[in-house]
């Protein structure tokens, strides 16, 4: 054989190394994005599912604030009854001072 013959095979041979390292690093590039969209669709999942929760939990804490203000509130109407009891009964016993006072003076003259 010939030297040109031997530099044509070689130059074939890099040229089929050449093609096979592409091919096989064309596949690696495509389990690398199929890797990556895979942790990508979990992480999404993992996301989603975190927000559900997120959005229970507010769920829950605004039924707790509501039930807290409606209990506030049920309160704050019991203590205004119960002050205006209390300045009835204390008009009452007023009045009912000053009518006695007014006995006695009548009783006096």
């Amino acid at each position: 054989r010939t030297e040109a013959e031997h530099a044509r095979d070689a130059a074939r041979s890099s040229q089929r190394l050449l093609r096979e390292a592409q091919a096989v690093a064309g596949e690696q590039r495509q389990e690398a994005g199929e890797d990556a969209a895979r942790t990508l669709l979990a992480l999404e999942k993992k996301v989603a599912s975190l927000e559900g929760r997120l959005m229970e939990a507010e769920g829950e804490r605004d039924k707790v604030l509501q039930a807290s203000r409606g209990s506030e509130a049920h309160e704050a109407e019991w203590q205004a009854r119960a002050t205006r009891a209390e300045t009835r009964e204390e008009e009452a016993r007023r009045a009912g001072v000053a009518r006695e006072e007014r006995a006695r003076e009548a009783e006096e003259v």
